[in-house]
């Protein structure tokens, strides 16, 4: 019976020592996600200006 109780504390206790552990990789991996699609949506925004830039620039070597 004594056997039994050693395994319980130290399960009981692997689980509330893991627990954290798997939270905060969690916030690690979409902290991970959202950094990479913020990148990706400036890196979009970006080559949208930079289209608009170069058709304004072939506009105002038309006009002249």
């Amino acid at each position: 019976m004594k056997n039994y109780r050693i395994y319980w504390v130290l399960l009981i206790s692997f689980v509330i020592i893991a627990a954290p552990v798997k939270q905060v990789r969690a916030q690690f991996v979409i902290g991970e996600v959202i950094k990479l699609t913020v990148t990706k949506v400036i890196k979009a925004i970006d080559l949208k200006v930079q289209r608009m830039q170069n058709k304004t620039i072939w506009l105002q070597n038309a006009q002249k």
